[in-house]
């Protein structure tokens, strides 16, 4: 596995468990003047515009790193970005006995066909395909 991880500020310390060069991490960074070079063992650093199509870059550079499928465990707003580019082909959605009145909205599935829903003790699973 290869930890893919959206830094857009250099926010994350350094001595965080994600940089502990257990296994390959790729860290997306804001793109700025210059070249941002690791000298960490098992870290890269992808610079990319992200005021302009995230998930395309992301998955262009993954690409380049030869990596062709990859799991998104983001936030709303980073599933989103990746629905609404089109760049999804499987979505796993959890639904709970539980109704939340404020907080952040689920992302939205475009172009959905489901093909499996799931009873896992109080918890629905739908599995849906990109259309």
């Amino acid at each position: 596995p290869v930890r893919i991880v959206l830094d857009r500020g250099l926010r994350i310390p350094k001595n965080a468990h994600v940089f502990d060069k257990s296994i390959p991490t790729i860290v997306f960074i804001e793109k700025r003047g210059g070249k941002l070079e690791s000298t960490e063992k098992n870290t890269a650093f992808e610079a990319i515009d992200f005021s302009n199509n995230v998930a395309k870059q992301i998955v262009t550079i993954l690409f380049k790193h030869k990596i062709q499928s990859v799991i998104i465990e983001g936030g709303a707003k980073t599933l989103q970005t990746f629905i609404d580019e089109n760049l999804w082909d499987e979505a796993r959605v959890f639904t709970g006995n539980v109704c939340f009145k404020n907080g952040v909205e689920a992302p939205i599935l475009k172009h959905k066909k489901e093909i499996v829903t799931k009873n896992i003790k109080n918890d629905v699973l739908k599995i849906y395909v990109n259309d």
